[in-house]
């Protein structure tokens, strides 16, 4: 079971089942105010989320405003592609425990599985 991981290792395979999970959630960036005297903000980056591996078209991208509070947990993965289920019931886009589709591994932050609780 991972608990974190480092950001730039990419995750080996793991196969649904077998006890291996991961959480991930939105990257983010620092913004900065609108002039130099003004304090900034922590921006959540845009991420899509596709029906099946591979696909080139996501079904839905979770934009800025709606990424905080959505956290998903990896559930297995191919190469890049990670099976992903909604987490945590006070998610604001998916009910817990529901199927949401791949996600590149990339594309998320993963960290320690508190934060999908």
């Amino acid at each position: 079971m991972f608990s974190t991981l480092m950001v730039h290792a990419q995750m080996p395979d793991w196969k649904e089942g077998s006890g291996t999970v991961a959480c991930g959630y939105a990257k983010s960036k620092p913004r900065p105010g609108k002039s130099p005297d003004q304090p900034g903000y922590i921006q959540d980056v845009p991420f899509p989320i596709y029906s099946q591996p591979g696909d080139t078209n996501p079904k839905v991208v979770v934009t800025e405003q709606k990424a905080n509070g959505v956290f998903l947990l990896g559930i297995a993965k191919t190469g890049i592609w990670i099976k992903v289920r909604a987490a945590g019931s006070n998610n604001p886009l998916f009910k817990a425990g529901q199927f949401v589709g791949y996600v590149k591994e990339a594309d998320l932050e993963w960290g320690a599985l508190r934060n999908c609780s």
